[in-house]
């Protein structure tokens, strides 16, 4: 999460003079990684975890972990495939461009989904008490609003 939360830091600073020059957009790419690195390393420590724990399978706070974990891997293929390289393709040039602005509803879309499922995931992960059912009704909403972003045309 720390790189995660790194990223979305450095984006804002570097986004507040209205330009990403080559050497931010390097520096963010280069978080990036660490958190696609991350999540390859938690995604099958989660699931040996549940393997070696059968009664976790059972949990709805693991269903619920496991769901906002799927919401962070697709929100970062689709920041990787469609928002990034709006960035790199208008390096050194002001974000107030057409092309970047007319990208501005996914590119917020996404940083927001990006944030909220990473601090859910955060304390859900340190909620020690939580024992609840799975609430697919809590998720159905944000399953609709991933798929519409990830499916939306580019720009």
């Amino acid at each position: 999460m720390g790189a995660a939360v790194v990223s979305d830091y450095l984006f804002v600073r570097f986004a507040k003079d209205g330009v990403l020059d080559r050497g931010e957009l390097r520096a963010l790419r280069f978080v990036s990684l660490l958190v696609v690195v991350g999540l390859a390393l938690i995604v099958p420590t989660g699931l040996l975890f549940a393997v070696a724990s059968p009664a976790q399978w059972h949990d709805g706070k693991f269903w619920a972990i496991m769901t906002v974990t799927a919401f962070i891997c697709v929100n970062g293929a689709v920041i990787h495939r469609k928002v990034i390289p709006v960035f790199e393709a208008h390096a050194d040039r002001p974000l107030a461009d057409e092309d970047v602005e007319g990208s501005a509803a996914l590119i917020l879309t996404t940083g927001a989904v990006s944030t909220v499922s990473w601090w859910t995931a955060a304390l859900l992960g340190v909620w020690v008490s939580a024992d609840f059912r799975y609430p697919y009704m809590y998720f159905s909403p944000c399953t609709r609003c991933c798929c519409s972003v990830a499916s939306s045309p580019p720009g």
